[in-house]
């Protein structure tokens, strides 16, 4: 079976142990076999879902292109309502999208 965008960033993710770096690079690797993108200026729908896990407090920019993984993402969260939370009232500081080990 072979899984969406979001199931492969969720996996990556979730593989990674806690407090380790990532980069924009990596994801974009993993997703689209090539180091960048050529895109709009608006970005991929990988860096939509960066943007998302970044608001939830699931990934914390480091610098530019450069992440931390704070949490796992759980594993039943759909691309819908990581949108959802993201972009709703609650973000940061009131969400159930991280995985508490």
């Amino acid at each position: 079976m072979k899984l969406n965008k979001w199931e492969m960033l969720k996996n990556f993710i979730n593989k990674q142990p806690i407090g380790n770096t990532i980069t924009r690079k990596d994801i974009l690797y993993l997703i689209y076999k090539k180091p960048r993108l050529v895109k709009s200026s608006y970005g991929s729908t990988i860096d939509n879902y960066r943007r998302c896990l970044e608001l939830l407090g699931i990934l914390n920019s480091l610098d530019r292109g450069l992440y931390k993984i704070e949490y796992h993402i759980k594993n039943d969260l759909s691309s819908t309502e990581l949108k959802k939370l993201a972009y709703g009232r609650y973000r940061r500081w009131f969400n159930d999208v991280k995985e508490e080990n």
